[in-house]
């Protein structure tokens, strides 16, 4: 990850790790820290922001940190072969159908691709992200899982296109 002032941040929570079996409510995961998070990546008005990407919100607000949370609708939002109704559907099938460890793993692999490639220009950040989702939807799909997340990371594939 570049060395950026809010990485070491991301860096902490990835360490402190994410969710095993439930998604516990999180003070560092409430709308404000939301929206604070969100102004400090862009300078979109929060109207507009909660307007355009509720539903992904409504998935990830009081679960999932704001900075890993943040990145992931901005990285999602990088990849222009998806929109916004794709990418609130990824979420929902990672968030509700998933087991929350690895759910985990594809927020934070979006949330670090897009962390990664922030300062670089729109298609480097898709292509940065895109390819980060792949390998991590690879990894997990090689993995013995359960059925019932197997199919789940297969929807995802299917969804993002590869």
């Amino acid at each position: 990850m570049q060395d950026t002032p809010h990485s070491n941040e991301v860096s902490r929570l990835l360490a402190e790790g994410g969710p095993i079996d439930d998604w516990p409510m999180r003070e560092d995961a409430a709308l404000f820290a939301y929206q604070q998070t969100f102004q400090r990546h862009t300078t979109a008005d929060w109207a507009l922001i909660e307007g355009a990407q509720g539903e992904s919100l409504q998935l990830l607000v009081e679960r999932v940190p704001a900075e890993i949370g943040c990145q992931v609708i901005l990285g999602m939002t990088a990849l222009h072969t998806l929109d916004a109704d794709q990418s609130a559907k990824i979420l929902a099938i990672a968030m509700n159908e998933l087991r929350p460890g690895y759910a985990w793993t594809i927020l934070v692999a979006i949330a670090d691709a897009f962390a990664d490639a922030e300062t670089s220009s729109l298609d480097l950040r898709a292509a940065n992200v895109d390819r980060e989702l792949q390998r991590t939807l690879r990894r997990l799909t090689s993995l013995d899982l359960p059925e019932a997340d197997h199919s789940a990371l297969q929807r995802i594939q299917t969804i993002v296109g590869k």
